[in-house]
């Protein structure tokens, strides 16, 4: 009731003085020009001050959230996801049972459920249901997203990337690219088994390009059916200084390890790299959402708030010649500090080994000993590289763009998956 009559009595003030304090305005500019209309200026100029600022502030820094969920199947159950699990942000999703057809019905069921979740990307398509055996069914990895997110190129070995249990993608948050990652391991069973021996490959696979081909916040995620330290590819984490939500919970706060499948194991994780592990501010697991298995989250802090690195620039591979002659004496012709001295005499060198090349070298390759300090550098702001363009070519274009009858090999509506960063524009 205060706040209210604080606040009707400032507004219906700012009403008289602009109404009264106007008139006053114009009077004074008509008869007397513009000596005697400063304090009407003044009287306008404090309607710009607001009461209450300082003593109601702005909120505080929000927070952004990554999880991991394994919901035994997707289909049907977009508008459950988004009455259930609407707060977060990026979800590295195992098992989802989705094939090509039934990922674009769950992509329209989220749209028409008005889903948060704008973005949601697939791995490898999952066998259609009249083409795959009963245990093949249980296959499939997506990561959904508030924001924008697209798949990564691989390497992978055929079997790994058909598998439709492993998936990369890049997500852009805050102007920062969050790479990540979700693996869905095979689980234990008669008909799996080689379980953890390909468990392990399709997580050194992932680990492999998030944790050391990709820079800036990262993560690795996803139903993996095995338990901790059960496979080699822990450890290959721990080596990329990777650390488990649950875990960084139990170091920071002393929240005990709890078991994510069926209230008794823990086989679902969410490893996250060290820029986000400093932002890290709560860890949750809930296990009311699904039947099987908990809902793994954590919530992080602004991408802004990520400490720099501290890097120290050095050169690229200089070409050195086989031979090349540096002056005996220069050292004791240079002048100043010492710093300033062994600058000058790798400069020296770098020279002389350049008079020597039959090339140019390139700048990049040059500058030793010319670094005096580290350069504060935030990554992760660098796109990273998309996926190649899916190209249908037909024996008439082909012919009409090139001017070959017989330029074209492939029969009319061959698809081939062509790097379109490599093209020349026709």
């Amino acid at each position: 009731m205060l706040e209210w009559l604080v606040t009707g009595t400032w507004g219906l003030l700012q009403w008289v003085i602009s109404t009264f304090g106007g008139r006053a305005f114009c009077l004074a500019t008509a008869s007397h020009g513009c000596r005697n209309i400063r304090w009407a200026q003044v009287l306008l100029v404090l309607l710009v001050f607001r009461i209450g600022e300082a003593a109601n502030p702005g909120p505080p820094d929000a927070t952004f959230s990554i999880g991991a969920f394994n919901p035994s199947g997707l289909k049907g159950k977009a508008p459950y996801l988004v009455s259930q699990l609407a707060q977060g942000d990026i979800w590295a999703v195992s098992e989802t049972h989705l094939c090509r057809q039934t990922m674009q019905a769950f992509r329209s069921s989220l749209h028409f459920a008005q889903s948060p979740y704008k973005y949601c990307v697939g791995g490898h398509p999952v066998p259609s249901q009249f083409c795959r055996q009963f245990h093949n069914a249980w296959r499939g990895v997506a990561i959904m997203s508030k924001h924008p997110t697209r798949a990564l190129p691989t390497n992978w070995q055929p079997a790994i990337a058909e598998s439709s249990r492993a998936l990369i993608a890049a997500t852009l948050l805050h102007d920062v690219w969050i790479t990540g990652g979700v693996v869905y391991g095979e689980p234990e069973s008669s008909m799996y088994p080689q379980q953890k021996e390909n468990t392990e490959a399709l997580l050194q696979s992932v680990i492999g390009q998030v944790c050391y081909l990709s820079k800036g916040p990262r993560y690795v995620a996803g139903d993996w059916n095995v338990a901790a330290d059960m496979v080699p590819a822990f450890d290959t984490l721990r080596e990329a200084v990777f650390v488990d939500l649950q875990d960084l919970a139990l170091m920071r706060w002393g929240c005990p390890i709890q078991p994510t499948c069926k209230s008794r194991t823990r086989k679902d994780y969410c490893f996250v790299s060290r820029e986000l592990q400093n932002l890290l501010t709560s860890v949750t697991l809930d296990d009311t959402v699904f039947p099987v298995h908990a809902v793994l989250k954590g919530e992080f802090l602004f991408l802004h708030n990520v400490i720099p690195k501290q890097v120290w620039l050095t050169p690229m591979q200089f070409p050195w010649p086989v031979e090349w002659d540096v002056g005996p004496e220069f050292w004791s012709r240079t002048e100043g500090t010492c710093d300033s001295r062994y600058s000058q005499l790798w400069n020296h060198i770098e020279l002389q080994a350049c008079a020597q090349v039959p090339f140019p070298v390139p700048k990049r390759a040059r500058g030793r000993a010319a670094t005096q300090q580290t350069k504060p550098v935030k990554e992760g702001k660098i796109s990273p590289p998309r996926l190649p363009v899916e190209v249908k070519f037909s024996h008439t274009s082909c012919q009409h763009r090139t001017g070959i009858p017989n330029g074209c090999a492939k029969p009319d509506g061959y698809s081939h998956m062509l790097d379109m960063s490599r093209l020349s524009p026709l």
